[in-house]
């Protein structure tokens, strides 16, 4: 819950702060959770110590997904290039490290934070190769982001990924109690990743003008996940197949999202990832936190963190198209 609210603090200060400073937070942030990777190596066994770097870790990352998203979506209109395109090389990433992570303990859980520090180092040097070549977003328009559509997606992109931010905290323990070690819970998110990457390369193979139906389908998928889950079976090409579920969604989310905020938010798309952000980090860290009184009754939880996503997902199914036509 503590890493949840650090992210909610890290994202009202991009949100504030992002109008006039936005080239110049990226590498800062970024400078920021290098240093404090590599202090936890030194300081991370000392209880105070950890909680510093833990928060500032917190602190900076999730801001600085928001930004580069944002400074991504404007860069591919220089390259021609579509940001789901883009996106996939991030999954790429993101499957490399699960599967790195997953043999780095073996030797030493020190290497894990050196590697995630070298890795900032590398992204600040190469950011600060393009960034002549960025602009600043156009300026923004005061008050669009209280359109009501915005705010609609808000309350549904809160309950669904506030609920997959609950629901993923929990799921290592729940593999534990099925007798499975972190390295088996490490492959299976890995093979959620492959399907991922397949599902972004697929739906890039052909040009859509309305993805708004790829983001709702996206929803229910992920929520579908959690009432899958919910039922009690331990059989590991179960939770393999299950968890399939969360690269198709995942896909799917991630090849329509930055479209759709750009539709509803306009020139405010950065700053209204940033609102999202908060939303979601502070639903999850609620979700967590009654989860710690439902425990051990993980089908319950999931049931409960299910139907909640779920409800979400087909409201937004349901009305998505009328109100981008009422904002």
């Amino acid at each position: 819950m503590s890493s949840s609210l650090s992210i909610i603090f890290g994202n009202l200060f991009g949100f504030f702060f992002f109008k006039r400073h936005r080239k110049v937070l990226y590498p800062i942030f970024l400078t920021i959770q290098s240093i404090f990777l590599f202090l936890f190596v030194f300081i991370g066994m000392n209880t105070w110590g950890a909680f510093l770097c833990t928060f500032m870790i917190y602190f900076t990352s999730n801001s600085s997904l928001q930004l580069s998203d944002g400074l991504i979506s404007q860069y591919e209109h220089k390259i021609d290039y579509p940001y789901t395109k883009t996106r996939f090389f991030g999954s790429v990433g993101f499957f490399m490290a699960i599967l790195l992570i997953s043999f780095l303990p073996f030797i030493s859980y020190s290497l894990i934070y050196i590697f995630s520090a070298i890795n900032d180092v590398i992204l600040i040097i190469l950011f600060l190769s393009l960034s002549s070549s960025l602009n600043e977003e156009d300026k923004v328009q005061k008050g669009y982001l209280l359109n009501k559509t915005f705010i609609f997606y808000l309350v549904i992109y809160a309950l669904v990924l506030g609920s997959y931010l609950a629901f993923d905290s929990y799921l290592g323990s729940y593999f534990k109690a099925l007798n499975y070690n972190r390295s088996m819970y490490s492959y299976v998110l890995s093979f959620s990743l492959l399907i991922e990457m397949l599902t972004l390369l697929i739906l890039n193979l052909k040009k859509y003008k309305n993805k708004r139906m790829f983001l709702a389908i996206s929803f229910i998928v992920i929520s579908m996940r959690f009432l899958l889950f919910s039922i009690p079976i331990s059989n590991l090409i179960y939770l393999f197949i299950i968890s399939s579920l969360r690269g198709i969604g995942w896909g799917m989310f991630l090849f329509s999202h930055m479209d759709y905020m750009k539709e509803i938010a306009k020139k405010n798309k950065t700053r209204g990832l940033f609102l999202l952000s908060v939303a979601q980090n502070l639903l999850g860290a609620i979700f967590h936190f009654l989860g710690g009184y439902i425990l051990p009754y993980y089908s319950i939880y999931f049931l409960v963190l299910g139907l909640f996503s779920f409800d979400a997902s087909f409201f937004f199914f349901i009305y998505q198209k009328k109100l981008i036509h009422c904002q």
